[in-house]
């Protein structure tokens, strides 16, 4: 349900805090998120992957990709402000 999912206020001041580390972003393209990414043209990510209790989450250039951790064939976009 939606309900169980992080608010995209929530995400967003997650993301916002974490953006444009200092350290290069490692790049998986076998991974739920860059293929979640790609398929949504959501661009080069802009963060490391990082956890927010139950969930992980990476932003890129168009929006954000967020999955419960260790359920990463439920991967969800929530889209750029």
């Amino acid at each position: 349900p939606a309900a169980d999912w992080p608010t995209t206020e929530s995400v967003g001041n997650f993301v916002r805090a974490r953006l444009f580390p200092k350290e290069p972003i490692a790049r998986n393209t076998e991974s739920a998120f860059f293929k979640a990414a790609q398929a949504h043209k959501l661009g080069m990510p802009l963060m490391h992957e990082a956890d927010m209790g139950a969930w992980r989450i990476q932003a890129c250039a168009l929006g954000a990709v967020v999955a419960r951790i260790g359920d990463w064939g439920n991967v969800r976009v929530y889209p750029a402000p």
